[in-house]
């Protein structure tokens, strides 16, 4: 069953067997899984965006808190976002400091408007540095310390809340990613 092999290839049945793609010629290929921490949902296509609500429902988020940059807020690419929630009554903050490549003030203001607000789940909405903004707010709003603290090896797998990530750009990947 393709269906059944792409879950296992993503990880989405446990305890995976590696098995063989195919039958006959070239194409006895054996594949090994591998552990791959990643989305849990992943919305994909155009108007996605409008369907945020839904993820945040699944994810059990009533009250989070948008992590963007000047420019969204500005060209007004981040009502692609507000008004859908708006509308479906979602309360949200909007935390629209961050900067390319971010810096640990950025974070720290960041992870301290998310506690000041009473916030439930997080949102980066932009391109990488948004994503990435949010993703470290949100360790540091768990784990506490300095965001320094965190670099590789120290890692960690969990962070304060959900996260959803919401791309505007292509190419950087900061959605896929911890």
């Amino acid at each position: 069953h393709p269906v059944e092999y792409l879950f296992q290839l993503i990880g989405l049945i446990p305890d995976a067997k590696p098995q063989k793609l195919a039958e006959g010629g070239n194409n006895n290929i054996m594949t090994t899984f591998a552990k791959i921490f990643g989305p849990r949902l992943m919305l994909v296509g155009g108007g996605s965006v409008k369907r945020t609500s839904e993820a945040l429902s699944s994810l059990n988020i009533k009250k989070p808190l948008i992590v963007t940059d000047p420019f969204m807020v500005s060209s007004g690419m981040l009502r692609s976002l507000t008004e859908p929630l708006a509308a479906a009554g979602v309360p949200h903050g909007v935390f629209s400091e961050t900067v390319p490549d971010p810096t640990a003030e950025v974070v720290v203001a960041g992870t301290e408007e998310f506690k000041r607000g009473g916030y439930d789940g997080l949102i980066g909405f932009g391109g990488g540095s948004p994503m990435d903004t949010a993703k470290a707010m949100n360790v540091l709003a768990k784990h506490g310390g300095s965001i320094s603290d965190y670099r590789f090896p120290h890692s960690v797998d969990d962070g304060a809340c959900p996260l959803v990530c919401i791309p505007t750009t292509a190419g950087t990947g900061s959605e896929c990613t911890r």
